[in-house]
């Protein structure tokens, strides 16, 4: 499609509302209750869409953003048993712990999506497509 400079706009703008109303509305509240989870599913859609058409915008080409994009996976897969297991660590009402905790909470689930990535999806990638290319010359 034709790029267009406000859909990155627009797609930064609702990226960082994501960003921000993730770490400001708390998982009992009446938001999420009332299907607020629709609407930040389309909250996304619209800044995947928004990125989909405008791949080689300077702020989507940046590397330090394919780098995460290419370990995405496993920051989802990793974040959330990392969260709930770090949870015994909280101290309610106490900013200092909430930023620590979040900062550790942020390091390990990349570290980790990193370390599967180099050592686990890589590899087996490798693998796949070593004997794709096998059965590609065999037939």
């Amino acid at each position: 499609g034709e790029k267009k400079p406000s859909d990155v706009l627009v797609g930064v703008i609702l990226f960082c509302f994501f960003i921000l109303f993730g770490f400001t509305v708390e998982i009992s509240n009446s938001y999420w209750l009332s299907g607020g989870f629709l609407l930040t599913n389309i909250i996304c859609a619209f800044t995947v869409l928004i990125a989909v058409r405008n791949p080689s915008h300077k702020l989507l080409s940046n590397k330090v953003l394919s780098w995460i994009g290419k370990r995405s996976y496993g920051i989802y897969a990793y974040h959330l048993p990392i969260f709930l297991a770090s949870e015994g660590l909280r101290v309610h009402h106490s900013i200092r712990n909430f930023l620590a905790v979040s900062f550790l909470r942020f390091v390990l689930s990349i570290g980790l999506a990193a370390f599967s990535y180099d050592f686990i999806e890589q590899p087996i990638l490798k693998l796949k497509q070593r004997y794709e290319a096998k059965a590609t010359v065999n037939n």
